[in-house]
């Protein structure tokens, strides 16, 4: 009979979530979330779902360090690149500001189901690397003005394409619950990589080519390798 009991409470719990979702069927509706998209971000939204059930969101994050260390261990599991290069792109990446636009449709107006597709800004975040490592992964000469002990500060923008498709459930009085399975993809990036000590004159032009080749091979490794599937589940709240 417990069982029994269970399953008829969640089906209430999704029927109940698809009927909420149809009374707005002629309306514009407004709801804000907090949640996350593991492992692109942590953070809020709001949408905004207009008569004919279309949808425009905005959402605003972080991009934790344990994240970047999700993607790297995927990308490292699949042979995209080595520790080395995750090293790299975690001091580019890490704690980076995340902001998402999207645009969704939610074909049935008796159920929560929903799809999308947008732009994701991945930017103002980064931390230090060291000098060697950077020749290393670059092929540049390690000149003595730029020895092993010597940082390099590392920052990135990422620019990335959005799809996902997602499922609404309400569970109280406006309280809903959301899920969503989705890519996020790199198609373009800019990267600053500044020397954090004052060269030598004679050693100035030789840590400045250090520190372009390491902007052009950051760029080109996010584009080719930094794309991830996402797991998405958030509160919400209908205003």
């Amino acid at each position: 009979m417990r069982i029994w009991k269970f399953i008829l409470l969640c089906c209430f719990v999704v029927g109940n979530g698809n009927a909420a979702f149809a009374q707005s069927e002629s309306l514009w509706t407004y709801r804000a979330e907090v949640g996350t998209d593991f492992p692109v971000m942590i953070g809020g939204k709001i949408e905004i779902e207009g008569p004919r059930r279309l949808l425009l969101s905005t959402s605003l994050g972080t991009l934790p360090e344990s994240y970047v260390d999700t993607i790297n261990a995927a990308s490292e599991g699949l042979g995209w690149y080595s520790p080395e290069v995750s090293t790299l792109i975690s001091a580019a990446l890490e704690n980076s500001l995340v902001w998402r636009a999207l645009v969704g449709w939610r074909p049935w107006k008796q159920r929560g189901f929903h799809f999308s597709g947008g732009y994701t800004l991945v930017t103002l975040g980064g931390g230090l690397s060291g000098a060697e490592l950077v020749a290393v992964l670059t092929g540049q000469e390690l000149s003595s003005g730029a020895n092993s002990e010597r940082n390099l500060s590392v920052a990135s923008t990422s620019h990335m394409l959005n799809l996902e498709l997602g499922w609404s459930w309400s569970l109280w009085r406006g309280l809903f619950l959301r899920t969503s399975l989705g890519g996020a993809f790199t198609v373009a990036a800019s990267s600053v990589i500044t020397p954090q000590w004052t060269p030598r004159p004679r050693f100035e032009s030789s840590v400045n080519e250090l520190a372009r080749a390491g902007e052009d091979y950051l760029n080109e490794t996010l584009v080719s390798y930094v794309h991830t599937g996402f797991l998405g589940i958030s509160l919400g709240w209908e205003l």
